[in-house]
């Protein structure tokens, strides 16, 4: 893609640890944040060809909500005179960043975030000033081995995707990279990037003038091997060295490839709909309520109290919304992107389970993508909890059914994934 530009940045976000903001990912915080483990991020990547452009947020938290999305896209659209498809906001999925809304019941800073959507719009702003013509190519690092699916499947996705930008002299000027594993080997009340930040720390060293973007992949049911076993400390530092080690040696290898993109495309499409979702049952609820009152009666920390209080008001609500609204839909912004002739980027605004992933990886080789250049986002435009395969919304697992009472959200029906891929396929084609 001879006329391709791009530009990188970044802006630190770390918040002031006197402003008691909360951590998102996990329901036994009540309190807010109590230091800082290693500076968190909002890196920016724009490219730019003669047929349109992209700017490329990945922001460390563990998502946002769709409001929340859309209060940050809008105003960074309406800051940086964007057009909607103009505009990907991502989140690396790190349970060790600021409360974006994710877990519905934890309280959003929006002081701070409005100072976050400030930074993010004047960084854009002043690299849409310098944006450098640019060879883009892609490739795969070594595969991670500090992984495992923990729901006891086979589904699995090891790679690491690199997309590295080289200038005219071939110095590299950022690079996008993703991998498929939670960022939760860091669970104290210190904020962090988790493991990508010690990729972060890593390439400032070597290229310090070239942002590493990560964007998290389907990563629903994958998380780092031995956690809970191993010291967090240890575990984050074993996995993000592996994973820092895969990124840097895929970019030597891209120093001396020459296979950049063919052809000049670059089609955005964004869109909001409407997805399908589902209500469980009265009797279920009934079964819940009654369980979790006999399980709080005998709770004896304050963490399982607060549990089964949880359970108990969202079966209790969702009793109510069986009669209100029996046949649920949630809003949610899907994105895609062709870039060139033989790349793509598809935005799942979702937390994907590998099996999505890979449903979505094949769609887009069929169309003659290679896949290192097939880019399967989770966690992208939003969070809205976990997005079950058609195929397995009956059973009851956390990802599939009651990750819903942490998310505040209706469960996925067999038609949600469908609709969601169908509607992808149709923006794609």
């Amino acid at each position: 893609m001879s006329n391709m530009k791009c530009a990188f940045s970044q802006v630190d976000i770390t918040p002031p640890t006197d402003l008691g903001i909360f951590q998102d990912g996990y329901g036994s915080r009540t309190k807010p944040a109590a230091g800082v483990r290693d500076p968190i991020y909002a890196k920016i990547c724009i490219f730019k060809t003669s047929e349109g452009r992209l700017v490329l947020v990945s922001v460390d938290c563990c998502g946002f909500n769709h409001k929340m999305a859309q209060r940050i896209r809008d105003s960074l659209c309406g800051l940086c005179r964007l057009e909607e498809k103009e505009l990907a906001l991502c989140a690396t999925h790190t349970h060790a960043g600021p409360v974006g809304g994710v877990l519905g019941l934890l309280p959003i800073n929006g002081y701070y975030w409005n100072d976050v959507i400030y930074k993010i719009s004047e960084a854009i702003l002043a690299s849409q000033k310098e944006l450098k013509p640019c060879t883009l190519r892609f490739g795969f690092g070594k595969e991670l081995e500090g992984i495992y699916n923990r729901r006891g499947k086979q589904d699995i996705d090891r790679r690491v995707k690199v997309g590295a930008f080289f200038d005219e002299n071939n110095k590299l000027l950022g690079a996008i990279t993703t991998a498929s594993c939670h960022a939760v080997c860091i669970g104290d009340m210190g904020f962090s990037a988790d493991y990508p930040a010690i990729l972060t720390k890593k390439a400032a060293e070597l290229y310090p003038d070239a942002p590493f973007l990560f964007l998290q992949g389907r990563s629903g049911d994958v998380d780092p091997l031995d956690i809970g076993k191993t010291d967090s400390v240890e575990l984050y530092n074993k996995l993000g060295e592996e994973f820092g080690a895969s990124v840097l040696g895929a970019v030597e290898e891209l120093k001396n490839k020459k296979s950049p993109l063919s052809g000049s495309r670059l089609k955005a499409s964004f869109k909001i709909c409407r997805l399908p979702m589902r209500r469980l049952d009265d009797q279920y609820h009934k079964e819940r309520l009654e369980y979790s009152y006999r399980r709080l009666a005998v709770a004896d920390t304050p963490d399982k109290k607060r549990f089964k209080q949880v359970d108990l008001v969202w079966h209790s609500a969702e009793l109510i919304r069986n009669k209100r609204d029996p046949e649920p839909s949630i809003e949610v912004n899907l994105q895609t992107l062709l870039l060139g002739d033989d790349a793509a980027f598809v935005f799942v605004p979702f937390e994907m389970l590998t099996k999505t992933g890979n449903a979505l990886e094949k769609t887009l080789c069929s169309m003659g993508i290679a896949p290192e250049k097939a880019m399967v986002l989770a966690h992208s435009n939003g969070t809205n909890g976990y997005l079950a395969p058609s195929d397995e919304v009956s059973e009851n697992t956390y990802e599939t059914q009651s990750s819903s009472i942490w998310y505040d959200l209706p469960c996925c029906s067999e038609k949600t994934e469908r609709e969601m891929i169908a509607q992808l396929e149709k923006m794609l084609k």
